[in-house]
């Protein structure tokens, strides 16, 4: 239940944070640089692997779902005062393929950190990382890849149209099922309550505890440094 209760905490913090990275990071740099084009070449090459990833997400989900795509952008630009990192246009749909559609890119970014946590973090170590510039490389360009996945894969309230009515109809098959005395429950609890697969959950909170702790530093840096200039909840 603990490794669950973190898992919700890190993915709902990072949820609620990632628009404050992407505005304080654009806002440092744009400082820095004393150049919004810079700015936002700048913020293009920190997020552009994990927008691609999103967007892709998207249209590929769409195109094996048999939903038109057009419109494919992947290079930012200022839209409102804000960056706008990517975009695809998906044409109209029924519930279950635009729900799909829209939380695409946190299926993919869930898979990816999964293969973080099953095949790369067991190799994670810091005498190794200390003892070796190659392996200390190594170890930031795993940072980064989880920094820019986590902060990108995140579905936008356009995206999730239709998640409300896809839920209640979820719902409704659920409470059938255990109308008709299938122990919805039980089969859930014994699945994600596994010894395998609570200990699998708590190598997916170590991975997800990288962005958090960057996010955090950024957010302070937000609050504290950039508050007067920055819209934080924009």
């Amino acid at each position: 239940m603990i490794s669950w209760t973190v898992l919700l905490a890190e993915i709902l913090f990072l949820l609620f944070t990632s628009k404050i990275v992407f505005n304080s990071l654009f806002l440092f740099f744009h400082k820095l640089f004393k150049s919004q084009k810079v700015a936002i070449s700048a913020i293009s090459i920190v997020f552009f692997p994990g927008v691609v990833i999103h967007e892709l997400s998207h249209m590929l989900v769409a195109e094996a779902l048999f939903v038109k795509t057009f419109g494919l952008e992947l290079v930012p630009e200022m839209h409102e005062g804000k960056v706008k990192m990517g975009s695809v246009k998906i044409a109209e749909s029924d519930i279950f393929r635009r729900f799909a559609i829209g939380i695409a890119p946190l299926i993919i970014g869930g898979i990816f950190l999964a293969s973080i946590a099953l095949f790369l973090l067991n190799d994670f170590s810091f005498s190794l990382i200390a003892s070796s510039p190659f392996e200390a490389f190594k170890a930031a360009v795993l940072i980064w890849a989880i920094f820019f996945t986590t902060n990108t894969m995140f579905s936008s309230r356009k995206d999730m149209d239709g998640a409300i009515e896809a839920a209640a109809i979820v719902a409704v098959l659920v409470l059938a099922l255990m109308l008709a005395k299938v122990d919805v429950a039980g089969l859930v609890s014994s699945f994600a309550f596994s010894e395998q697969t609570v200990k699998f959950i708590w190598e997916i909170d170590k991975v997800f505890a990288v962005p958090v702790v960057l996010n955090l530093f950024f957010t302070f840096f937000a609050l504290i440094f950039l508050r007067q200039r920055l819209r934080l909840w924009g």
